[in-house]
């Protein structure tokens, strides 16, 4: 498994910063509206999902369901989770890993 970490509060030598690990993902779950988030940019290509609507970005949908891995055809998706220790991230980084997704959360 790869983990990669960031925090806006927390500065250690092994941690990436927020933009170098927005930059890695495919998706990106924004769980928590710490406003130091509010300035991230995403590429027109990410999927972003904006739990709480503290960013201005158009709200995509996925289908994702509990206890089904990906089929044959599918690709893993690389996921960044935001907020990911919380009440909203950390059961949905359980459920998109148990799918057989990447899954890095920030908190």
């Amino acid at each position: 498994a790869e983990v990669r970490c960031t925090d806006a509060h927390l500065h250690r030598e092994d941690f990436v910063d927020a933009g170098s690990l927005i930059e890695w993902s495919d998706v990106v779950f924004v769980g928590c509206p710490h406003e130091g988030y509010k300035d991230l940019a995403f590429r027109d290509t990410q999927l972003v999902f904006d739990c709480w609507g503290a960013l201005d970005h158009t709200q995509p949908t996925v289908n994702i369901e509990p206890g089904q891995p990906l089929r044959g055809d599918e690709a893993p998706l690389k996921v960044a989770i935001i907020g990911g220790a919380g009440h909203v991230g950390l059961p949905l980084s359980l459920v998109l890993a148990d799918c057989g997704h990447h899954v890095f959360s920030v908190d």
